[in-house]
């Protein structure tokens, strides 16, 4: 995901002035919504309890914070977004075209266990699958890759999808049990859309 100038320098301002405890909140709250927190669990448990008993000393709240924010660092430079932690994702429902006057726009999502990728326009799934097919040239993924036809709309930070009438609800549902588990997978999927 390609991220604006702008947007990275008010995303390194705002991290400079947080406070300790804000990035390491930030920080645990993102990582809950990926397959990471595994990895990261005891790191950010550490972190805490150091915070709780040392929070007047200021060389030990430096220390954190320079772990923290070389967290961080890692994390973005292996392309995790850290920023998306505070949007929220609901995948409900299924639509017809009447969702375009309410707002939705037509949206096909080929998911992989390791790629996700979206075509999205005003023609009609079928034609996005069509094309997104030609695209990707599918026969190079996963036989486990699904390919969803969606209705989505971002109201400011939740990212809301529902199924197409030509969805089958067991994909739905498939779809549904993922955005669970992972939901920033979908949001960063959705974020440019």
């Amino acid at each position: 995901m390609n991220r604006k100038p702008m947007e990275i320098i008010r995303g390194r301002l705002e991290e400079y002035f947080a406070s300790v405890w804000k990035l390491l909140s930030d920080t645990n709250q993102y990582l809950s919504r990926t397959s990471l927190l595994p990895q990261y669990e005891g790191r950010i448990r550490h972190w805490r309890r150091e915070l709780q008993q040392h929070a007047n000393d200021h060389e030990t709240l430096s220390e954190i914070r320079r772990e923290i924010v070389t967290l961080r660092k890692e994390l973005r430079q292996r392309g995790y977004n850290l920023r998306l932690g505070q949007y929220e994702i609901s995948v409900a429902g299924f639509r017809s075209d009447e969702a375009m006057g309410l707002g939705f726009t037509r949206a096909v999502l080929l998911d992989s266990p390791s790629d996700i990728y979206i075509l999205t326009g005003q023609a009609n799934h079928i034609e996005l699958k069509l094309r997104l097919e030609q695209d990707l040239k599918w026969g190079r993924h996963s036989p486990e890759a699904v390919v969803h036809s969606l209705w989505y709309r971002w109201d400011n930070r939740l990212l809301r999808i529902s199924g197409a009438d030509s969805e089958t609800r067991e994909d739905f549902l498939l779809l549904q049990d993922r955005a669970d588990r992972e939901p920033m997978r979908y949001i960063s999927a959705f974020r440019n859309h």
